[in-house]
């Protein structure tokens, strides 16, 4: 092997970042779910406020979307969850 072959691969492998494993990809997708879950929670105490303040058929309709997509998500972390 020559030289110049072997600074051209140090140099590719310099840039390249290896590859992630499983359990890092399953991590960062379980800290994107668990960031979502504290969103919901953040904007549902918002629109129970608001609701409060102001009873109206789309705060109702709003709490109805974000209860659903906590389900959801907590479903997606539990799934996660079990892939470790």
């Amino acid at each position: 092997m020559n030289f110049e072959f072997l600074i051209a691969v140090s140099i590719i492998f310099a840039i390249i970042p290896p590859m992630k494993t499983k359990k890092e990809i399953l991590t960062e997708l379980a800290n994107e779910v668990k960031e979502n879950l504290i969103r919901i929670e953040i904007t549902s105490g918002y629109v129970q406020k608001k609701h409060a303040e102001n009873p109206k058929d789309h705060f109702v309709h709003e709490l109805a979307k974000l209860e659903a997509n906590k389900k959801e998500n907590s479903d997606w972390l539990a799934y996660l969850e079990e892939q470790f």
